[in-house]
């Protein structure tokens, strides 16, 4: 299995707002609806790619992933921006490749790049009425931290719940 995780260009955002939504349906029937409940657009690729910390996940040259990192997360962790962490953010592989270990690897890849860069963790969250996705983290290593309840934006893609009800979870690092 030959993965590739680069920086995302133009050229991949209808390939990643399909695994965006492939994602959102898989996600929502386990009751989770973080990320809402309509197909991604492009337009919202784009405002990912403008913040510079989106990535495409290839597979034999074919794009099948994309993860978005961060080095803060105010909102849910309350860290505006220290050397100790990266933060996973939008994790996604296709329905092709589901259940192979892509995500896997690009847990990996991420936790190599916080070493490189001397963090101390890995962090990420996921809603906690997603218990398959829980337990798929604390099987990659991560330690659930707590829980939280953040009232949503009202930007948000989907207000069916008023209330991001998270699992904040943490991989130390050496």
């Amino acid at each position: 299995m030959n993965i590739e995780v680069r920086k995302a260009v133009k050229k991949d955002f209808s390939a990643l707002a399909k695994v965006l939504s492939e994602a959102t349906l898989h996600k929502s029937k386990y009751g989770d609806f973080l990320w809402g409940t309509q197909p991604y657009a492009t337009e919202e690729i784009e405002k990912k790619y403008q913040n510079g910390n989106l990535y495409t996940v290839l597979l034999d040259g074919n794009i099948v992933g994309t993860v978005t990192i961060t080095e803060s997360d105010k909102r849910v962790w309350g860290d505006s921006g220290s050397d100790e962490a990266l933060y996973i953010h939008g994790l996604a592989t296709s329905d092709e490749v589901r259940g192979q270990g892509v995500g896997s690897r690009v847990i990996e890849w991420v936790v190599h790049k916080a070493e490189k860069e001397g963090r101390r963790a890995v962090r990420l969250d996921c809603g906690y009425s997603n218990q398959p996705l829980c337990d798929y983290y604390k099987k990659e290593g991560f330690k659930e931290q707590r829980r939280l309840d953040i009232p949503r934006k009202s930007s948000a893609r989907d207000l069916r719940d008023p209330i991001y009800k998270v699992a904040l979870f943490q991989r130390s690092l050496s």
